[in-house]
């Protein structure tokens, strides 16, 4: 099924369209972006934008712009660092830039929801020698979902959050 990335659309299903993915990456040199199809650009277009919509569900400023839009933005009432307003008839440059800092991830087939329990911290060892026994346990994941410091950083702006302003009287 093709990629829908109509702003504000009742089916949209990306923030972002395979020839703004071209764009982006043709600069870049990104090479696992070049080897692939239209099919798998497409479904890493809106697996990402599956990821963030759920991993930020709550957490943006502003409110929808319509109630029959299918993803988190466009939202109304979003200020850039700068405190410039950001239109409501476009996807934030933020949530774009969001995308495509991560979809070489989902062009790799990694589950963008699935935490690896070894990164976890390590809280518990036992070690038994006869007749060889291990076992180690993790702290528990905490969250539904990997971490990505620099989506978290490119979205701040846009969170509640995160972005604001230091005033000192």
């Amino acid at each position: 099924m093709a990629l829908d990335a109509t702003v504000g659309g009742a089916s949209a299903d990306s923030y972002v369209t395979v020839a703004e993915m071209d764009t982006y990456f043709s600069g870049r040199g990104v090479t696992s972006y070049d080897n692939a199809t239209t099919a798998e650009k497409e479904f890493a277009a809106k697996d990402v934008t599956f990821f963030i919509d759920s991993k930020y569900a709550g957490a943006w400023k502003g409110s929808i712009v319509a109630d029959s839009q299918a993803l988190s933005h466009p939202r109304s009432e979003l200020k850039d660092l700068e405190g410039r307003s950001i239109a409501t008839t476009a996807i934030a440059p933020q949530v774009k830039n969001a995308v495509f800092s991560m979809v070489e991830a989902g062009l790799t087939d990694e589950n963008l929801f699935v935490r690896d329990e070894a990164e976890g911290r390590i809280i518990e060892t036992e070690n038994v020698v006869g007749p060889i026994e291990e076992r180690i346990v993790y702290q528990q994941a905490v969250g539904s979902s990997k971490s990505y410091p620099q989506v978290d950083l490119i979205l701040k702006p846009l969170l509640k959050t995160g972005g604001g302003k230091l005033v000192r009287n």
